[in-house]
């Protein structure tokens, strides 16, 4: 349980630095006129995991798993 926890833990760490990072580009981008293409696909992709993630945390929370 404690391994889930932890990989849990990291997993949302990283999502949330993909966030930053996602938002960060986009509004460099947007700053410099490029396109922001590759900054939505990591942003989305954060998003995504960072959802999944606190699925994920409800089913230990809950015992789900």
């Amino acid at each position: 349980m404690d391994v889930l926890v932890t990989l849990w833990i990291i997993v949302m760490i990283a999502s949330a630095l993909a966030i930053v990072v996602g938002i960060i580009m986009a509004i460099y981008n947007s700053i410099k006129n490029k396109s922001n293409a590759v900054a939505l696909k990591i942003l989305l992709t954060g998003v995504i995991i960072f959802i999944i993630g606190f699925g994920t945390c409800f089913a230990i929370a809950t015992g789900g798993f």
